[in-house]
């Protein structure tokens, strides 16, 4: 919805730059803290605003509550419209050796 940017569930393990591993305890300290800064973030709602936080580290989604139920049920909407993916189990017969060297569908004379 325009500026906001809506994830649900695990954002990810990176909230910014993370420094190279290394044998100094500052640097081991950091890298813990930011483990678990994340892990508390697992199953969460967040909301950003990308035309003013391009890097995504002020969560809006309690500030702007209505803006997250808006786009939950728009969200909502296109899980409804999701069609189950279509794959079919390999067919021997549609291996490229049986038809000089292209991939077909098996079922092709």
């Amino acid at each position: 919805m325009g500026k906001f940017k809506l994830i649900e569930g695990n954002p990810g393990f990176n909230s910014d730059w993370i420094p190279p591993a290394s044998e100094k305890d500052d640097d081991l300290k950091l890298l813990k803290q930011n483990f678990r800064f994340h892990r508390r973030s697992f199953n969460q709602t967040l909301l950003y605003n990308v035309e003013d936080d391009e890097i995504e580290s002020n969560d809006l989604s309690h500030t702007y509550p209505d803006v997250v139920a808006r786009m939950r049920q728009i969200l909502e909407a296109y899980r409804r419209q999701e069609v189950e993916p279509f794959n079919p189990k390999k067919v021997r017969k549609a291996l490229p050796k049986f038809w000089d060297g292209t991939w077909s569908p098996g079922w092709c004379r």
